[in-house]
């Protein structure tokens, strides 16, 4: 089992723009403004973990406090339109602590890439309540695309390749080297320079019940550089 050490500064709070894995972070964890929550997000030398609880402080400074969120953005690696991308993650999620509870609440992002300009994400992977995953695109208002077996408890490994794009946009991901979605159509917010970018984390909106575990590793931010290799040579967890 993986040993992670909780983000925090010694006064109890984590730090907004913390740098990790090399680089700088911001940090939308309820960590950053409320005292002694080292659970929210913890790290290792090649990967982290995210833990949400269903309160008022797990959620960004910036959010209703109906919203319950453990996130993390890379500000670093930014998207513009009309570039193809590559990127990729392994991930784990723990299973619903209250499965039963979560049916009733509207799916999650367990990985988004923001869109600034406004109807963000462009694209999303995510958990429904009722455990199963999807894959949503934006414009248009978060539409499902894919629906993807991921089980709990298993460590995946996720590649995508991206062209965003308002008309002519190309979404492929792949999921443990199968891949679960070829997508061909509107992809974006349509500003040049907007400097679309990926946040990793868990992310309930509507509100979720019970406590919500997802770990990360082997993060390759979004680049120029194709990785169809990791398709069929997935990293060690």
């Amino acid at each position: 089992m993986a040993t992670y050490s909780p983000v925090l500064a010694p006064n109890g709070y984590a730090v907004k723009y913390p740098v990790w894995n090399s680089q700088k972070w911001t940090n939308d964890t309820g960590a950053t403004f409320a005292p002694n929550m080292g659970y929210a997000w913890q790290t290792r030398a090649n990967g982290c973990r995210f833990e949400l609880h269903n309160t008022v402080n797990d959620r960004s400074d910036a959010d209703p406090t109906t919203k319950r969120r453990a996130e993390i953005h890379d500000k670093v690696h930014l998207c513009d339109v009309g570039k193809v991308y590559w990127g990729a993650f392994s991930f784990k999620d723990s299973a619903f602590s209250d499965p039963a509870g979560m049916k009733g609440f509207a799916a999650g992002s367990h990985f988004q890439m923001h869109m600034p300009g406004g109807g963000s994400p462009v694209w999303a992977l995510r958990r429904k309540g009722d455990g199963s995953s999807t894959i949503t695109t934006n414009p248009g208002g978060n539409k499902t695309r894919a629906t993807c077996s991921i089980s709990f408890d298993q460590v995946h490994d996720c590649v995508y390749r991206q062209l965003i794009h308002p008309t002519a946009g190309e979404l492929d991901v792949w999921i443990d080297g199968r891949q679960v979605l070829k997508y061909r159509g509107a992809l974006s917010d349509s500003k040049t320079g907007n400097g679309y970018y990926p946040c990793y984390g868990p992310y309930y909106g509507s509100g979720m019940s019970g406590v919500i575990v997802v770990e990360y590793a082997n993060i390759a931010p979004p680049s120029l550089s194709d990785l169809s290799a990791r398709l069929t040579a997935a990293p060690a967890w």
